[in-house]
């Protein structure tokens, strides 16, 4: 009789997991903005819930790339800063003078290539190394 392989949903059931996303405030350093959700929920969903404060930073892991939602960031006047995932198809308009005595590579203008990215995040968007 033949090998039967099974493909689907792995069951969790007996595994519990939550994420706790936080806001700080940098001057207080005291949280203003506490999340938690179920572990089976992506990261990149937080951004939907934050209400962005014009001028404010936001410092996010790689895996909230996204760019529609970085997109609403921009349109709020705020800014964030976030690592590159290593794939991403961009072309570098202009390239700023770079301090390499601290540490910086380079310091680029760049646009998206990709028609989904592009349409997602139509400006132009500054990548320092």
């Amino acid at each position: 009789m033949p090998e039967c392989i099974l493909v689907g949903k792995v069951h969790t059931e007996t595994k519990a997991a939550v994420r706790i996303h936080t806001l700080f405030e940098i001057q207080t350093n005291i949280p203003t903005f506490i999340h938690l959700t179920d572990g089976t929920v992506h990261d990149v969903n937080f951004l939907d819930i934050i209400a962005y404060e014009p001028e404010g930073f936001y410092v996010l892991d790689r895996g909230y790339v996204d760019f529609s939602r970085l997109y609403v960031i921009h349109q709020s006047k705020a800014f964030f800063v976030t690592r590159l995932k290593q794939h991403i198809n961009y072309r570098r308009l202009y390239s700023a003078k770079a301090d390499k005595a601290a540490g910086i590579l380079c310091d680029q203008t760049i646009r998206l290539n990709n028609d989904k990215a592009s349409k997602d995040y139509p400006e132009k968007l500054r990548r320092v190394k």
